[in-house]
């Protein structure tokens, strides 16, 4: 296990995984409709080609970050998110990030 002093207690176990669902959002102000339908569109549009999850996997922290964490050697214990909205849970899985499938 290894001890990061800067964040106290924190230990890495590197034989296990957590999983839950914690998203991430922009938000754009409810006076720019069109903004946030053009950035919807788009977001769809990359993911539907693939040129997110490209974009996604060759950002040097994420791949970095995968190649250190060892995803294959863990067990992986998934968590409930008790705090996900209704509209959140109903956001399709093709848009949520699947770590094992990396």
């Amino acid at each position: 296990m290894a001890l990061w002093p800067q964040y106290g207690n924190l230990l890495v176990d590197p034989h296990l995984m957590l999983i839950y669902r914690f998203p991430m959002f922009l938000f754009v102000s409810p006076q720019h409709a069109d903004v946030a339908e053009m950035l919807n569109g788009a977001f769809e549009a990359a993911y539907q080609d693939g040129s997110f999850i490209e974009f996604f996997n060759n950002a040097s922290l994420v791949k970095e970050t995968f190649e250190k964490a060892n995803i294959g050697e863990r067990t992986v214990i998934r968590v409930d998110n008790p705090h996900l909205s209704n509209e959140t849970q109903a956001i399709p899985d093709t848009f949520w990030l699947d770590i094992e499938a990396q």
